[in-house]
């Protein structure tokens, strides 16, 4: 990936790997982040994740906690096991439930639905001052995170009642 300046700021683009078991959420999240200057690879299931990782060159992790197959700490195990210095930052709407355990394997947190540039700042965070661009995100990228973001929390809400109605937690 080419370096390149910007006024008088120099910045390089990442290579990043996100992975979420919920497209619509990989497709904001790509768009977003692609909108920064950064090449974004996607996969729907930690295996899917892990087998990227692998493959290809990624400076930092992306990745959900609930999924299924693998959850956000079974694949942030293999994720240490493969490359233990790579960045982690961790998505979830539910960050009073993270295990412990997870919360040591983490470089970062960011709340699921939370603006999108809160994702920028910490990726500007871990990865210092070689990371992210700041040029401005076109306004149809934020519209269109804020109205997703809505939606899954709006989502995880409803899900929530529905498994105390069922007696679950």
């Amino acid at each position: 990936m080419s370096e390149f300046t910007q006024g008088d700021a120099f910045y390089r683009p990442f290579n990043l790997l996100c992975i979420d078991d919920q497209e619509s959420s990989l497709k904001i999240r790509k768009l977003f982040l692609e909108t920064l200057g950064h090449k974004v690879l996607t996969a729907s299931s930690g295996s899917e994740g892990l087998e990227l990782l692998q493959n290809n060159l990624v400076e930092a992790v992306i990745l959900d906690y609930h999924m299924p197959e693998m959850d956000g700490l079974e694949v942030a195990r293999a994720v240490r096991q493969i490359r233990p210095q790579l960045p982690i930052i961790l998505l979830s709407g539910y960050p009073s439930k993270l295990p412990r355990e997870l919360v040591d394997l983490i470089d970062g947190f960011v709340a699921k639905g939370a603006a999108p540039n809160l994702l920028r700042e910490m990726l500007e965070e871990i990865l210092g001052s070689r990371s992210v661009m700041r040029h401005p995100v076109s306004s149809e990228v934020l519209k269109e995170s804020a109205v997703h973001s809505k939606r899954v929390v709006s989502d995880n809400v409803g899900r929530q009642k529905r498994r105390r109605l069922k007696g679950g937690r």
